[in-house]
């Protein structure tokens, strides 16, 4: 559960969160399809290479 709290902190808490969740899981599926993961399928990586992606994605909408 501590792992769902961190996450619903680092999102966007207006926009609805099966959305989310949707935005989330296209991104872990174009990750695994081009296998920009190297070599592992750690559930944790790949969530940690969705975030990560999410929050560039936020930085570069900023800037």
């Amino acid at each position: 559960m501590k792992k769902s709290l961190e996450i619903l902190d680092r999102i966007d808490k207006k926009e609805n969160i099966y959305q989310i969740i949707l935005k989330f899981a296209d991104k872990a599926h174009r990750i695994l399809t081009n296998s920009t993961l190297s070599g592992s399928d750690d559930v944790h990586d790949i969530l940690s290479a969705v975030l990560k992606e999410t929050e560039e994605g936020k930085k570069d909408d900023e800037h």
